[in-house]
C-alpha cells in the first residue's frame, strides 16, 4: 500500500475516533459537593442547610441511635423514620431545606455523631 494512502487512511481513523467524546456512556449529569461534613447532634436538636430548588443526593451515616430526616421545600421524597445510614435522592421543587434531626427519647438519648454528605446533581 502506498505511503499516502496509509496517511490519509490514518487521518481518517483519528478524525473519525475523536469524535466520540471520551466514553462518559452519554450521561451528562454533573455533581458537586454542598455539604461535607461530620456533626455533633444532641438529643432533642435538629440542623438545617437552606438549598436551593434542585435535585440532590445526601450520604448520611450516624453512630448511636439514629437520626431523622426530612426534606421542606415541595419536595418529592418523604421524612424518614428514625435511621442510622441514609442514602437517597431528592428533588426540591422550590427553595428549602434539609433537615437532621436527633429525636429525644425521655431525655435518656445521646449526642449523635452524624456524617453528612449532600450533592447538587444537574
Amino acid at each position: 500500500m502506498n505511503t499516502k494512502i496509509k496517511i490519509a487512511l490514518l487521518s481518517l481513523l483519528v478524525i473519525i475516533f475523536s469524535g466520540c467524546g471520551g466514553g462518559s456512556g452519554g450521561s451528562d449529569l454533573t455533581e458537586s459537593v454542598v455539604v461535607n461534613e461530620t456533626q455533633v447532634i444532641p438529643e432533642g436538636v435538629s440542623i438545617s442547610y437552606p438549598l436551593s430548588a434542585g435535585t440532590y443526593n445526601a450520604a448520611i451515616t450516624s453512630n448511636n441511635n439514629g437520626v431523622k430526616i426530612q426534606w421542606i421545600g415541595n419536595a418529592t421524597c418523604a421524612p424518614s423514620a428514625e435511621i442510622k445510614s441514609y442514602s437517597s435522592n431528592c428533588t426540591l421543587n422550590q427553595n428549602g431545606q434539609l433537615n437532621i434531626s436527633n429525636p429525644t427519647l425521655l431525655g435518656l438519648g445521646g449526642d449523635e455523631i452524624v456524617t453528612i454528605k449532600v450533592t447538587s446533581i444537574k
